[in-house]
Parts: structure tokens; C-alpha cells; sequence
């Protein structure tokens, strides 16, 4: 999968405020509910979808959607504050839990949690705000 970059001046201004000693707590969580939605936004920019005959009120017409199950996996637990907006844009997303803690010598990474749904076939996005 290619990478995708999100370099968008609504991003750039949403991490400004984000970073900002003065941003009170409940902006806080918004600003990050803002920003995690744009980040989904451009991740998913090239997941499968299918073509679909729907029936709107005036005609039958051709419409997209998805055809790729998603999963949504925060790192505990400056991830767990990215998922709510997934949660909210994709009721049917399975989602799973690592721990992750570095040594505070090494900067080493070790696993302490981990609990995953079956990510075979699965669009998954790992969350972590670092």
C-alpha cells in the first residue's frame, strides 16, 4: 500500500492548536476528534469498493461502497483518543487493542497487551498519535 500523506492547511491548523500549552483539555479532544477524522479520511483514500444499484427517490442509479472490511487498532492508550471518530464514521469497524511500552534505557518497544479481531482480508488502521 502506498503511503499517503495528509498535508492539508486544516491539518496543519488543527496540530498548531493541538500542541498549544494553553489548548484547554475538552478543545483538546476535539481538535484530536478533528484531526483523526481527516487522518481516516485520507488513509482509506484508496480502499476497494464495488459498484452498487441503489434506489433513490426519483430513480435507479449506480452508487459506490465499500468492499473491504475495516479494523481499527489503537495503541494503548494515546490511541484510544482516535477511535471514537472512526467508531462514529464506520459503525461495523472491528476493533483491537495493543500495549505497547518502551524501555526507558533502550527506547525499545515491548508488547504488554495485545488483543486483536481476525485482521485477514481487514483494511486496519493502526492508531497512534506519536
Amino acid at each position: 500500500m502506498p503511503l499517503q500523506v495528509l498535508d492539508h492547511p486544516l491539518a496543519a491548523h488543527l496540530l498548531a492548536h493541538l500542541r498549544d500549552k494553553s489548548t484547554d483539555p475538552e478543545q483538546f479532544r476535539r481538535l484530536a476528534e478533528n484531526l483523526t477524522t481527516l487522518l481516516v479520511l485520507q488513509a482509506t483514500y484508496g480502499i476497494r469498493t464495488r459498484e452498487v444499484m441503489i434506489e433513490t427517490p426519483l430513480k435507479t442509479t449506480p452508487g459506490k461502497v465499500l468492499d473491504q472490511p475495516l479494523a481499527a487498532v489503537p495503541v494503548l492508550r494515546a490511541g484510544l483518543g482516535m477511535l471514537q471518530p472512526i467508531v462514529r464514521m464506520f459503525p461495523d469497524v472491528a476493533v483491537g487493542y495493543i500495549g505497547l511500552e518502551r524501555h526507558e534505557d533502550t527506547a525499545i518497544a515491548r508488547s504488554y497487551y495485545s488483543k486483536l479481531p481476525n485482521l485477514h482480508g481487514r483494511y486496519t488502521l493502526c492508531l497512534d498519535p506519536m
